[in-house]
């Protein structure tokens, strides 16, 4: 099958540093290796995108037309229910509503009509989460055409045998239990809680280390809560080379603020999985659904940070818990590869897989 990929939103390129990057490249990557030939076309502007769109066509039959959702962004739909394509919509989050709570200054939420009629006339309109599912089902969507798939990970950069890559990091102390966060700092990842929580395990006298892989102000944040011995920082690495820092960490608590919405789906909690830290998230959305509720990683109130506190510390130590938790959650995240998200989606779509 050849199909497009089309990405409208401005703030996303292959080329950022930024976790919808990697998900855009990995989404691409995926249907390349399942036989796809894809046309990638990266294009806020809709005449533009339009242009591409008639170029691309004019080239070769197309069999799907596969778009990220983003606000504002019709060019794909419209083209698709023209030309009687095939069209899957990707939703990451519900938009209008992230913008109105995190960008309060931006004007444009989009047109309404022109959106409820793009996705109820999609083929498909993938999901990251329960949430999000709900979101696109009150902006048009049919029941029917909604599949709930959370992100995915490349089990072949994320995996434990990369952890002897991560110990060249002369900074963590090779007998500390490493507590990790990777990624872009964001103002929902609730990282002073995370800070709170590794204070609390060294006042026990317990020999952790907070070690954060990404961009960020986190020594900001850190302030004096934790001596410099206590933590390390490695500055935004490729995506290519996160997997061996992450092998490093024995657990990844998830932070986030529980009065926030939870409608996404991180992609550094399988990552994190994959390379075999224990996950330690929240009950929020479908966090808890991710680590089986449990047997795959821990689930604790996102309310108390006590709860959070005792089960790290409990990880800490005992090593058996510990093991048996990482082997089950690595279990999880290879039944999650951006392939078999990718597989789904043609599949549905009635395209052949390799």
């Amino acid at each position: 099958m050849r199909l497009v990929h089309l990405n409208s939103d401005r703030g996303i390129h292959p080329s950022r540093k930024k976790g919808a990057a990697v998900h855009l490249a990995a989404m691409r990557e995926a249907f390349l290796e399942l036989g796809a030939e894809v046309v990638a076309i990266d294009e806020p502007d809709a005449l533009l995108a339009r242009e591409a769109l008639s170029n691309t066509l004019r080239m070769g039959p197309l069999g799907l037309v596969y778009e990220r959702l983003a606000l504002g962004a019709f060019a794909g739909s419209e083209f698709a229910l023209e030309h009687s394509l095939a069209h899957v919509i990707e939703v990451n989050a519900p938009l209008d509503e992230e913008q109105t709570r995190y960008r309060p200054e931006a004007q444009n939420l989009g047109d309404s009509e022109r959106l409820k009629a793009a996705l109820q006339a999609a083929h498909l309109v993938l999901c990251v989460s329960q949430d999000c599912a709900t979101w696109a089902r009150s902006r048009g969507a049919r029941p029917a055409h909604i599949l709930v798939a959370g992100n995915g990970v490349d089990p072949r950069r994320f995996h434990p045998g990369r952890r002897a890559e991560g110990l060249t990091a002369k900074s963590i102390p090779a007998d500390a239990f490493v507590i990790g966060f990777h990624g872009r700092l964001r103002p929902w990842h609730g990282f002073e809680r995370l800070v709170a929580t590794v204070q609390a395990l060294h006042e026990r006298g317990l020999k952790v280390h907070l070690s954060m892989v990404g961009k960020g102000d986190f020594a900001e944040v850190i302030g004096d809560a934790l001596p410099t011995s206590c933590w390390s920082h490695i500055p935004w690495v490729d995506h290519e080379e996160v997997g061996a820092h992450v092998a490093r960490f024995d657990c990844l608590p998830l932070t986030y603020d529980p009065n926030s919405p939870c409608y996404f789906s991180p992609l550094k909690l399988l990552e994190g999985m994959a390379a075999g830290a224990v996950a330690i998230v929240p009950d929020l959305g479908g966090l808890a659904e991710t680590v089986q509720q449990g047997r795959a990683g821990c689930v604790y109130d996102p309310e108390s940070l006590d709860e959070l506190t005792e089960i790290t510390a409990e990880l800490c130590r005992d090593t058996q818990t510990r093991e048996r938790l990482a082997e089950a959650g690595r279990r999880v995240a290879a039944e999650h590869s951006w392939s078999a998200i990718a597989g789904q989606v043609l599949m549905r779509c009635g395209a052949p897989v390799q």
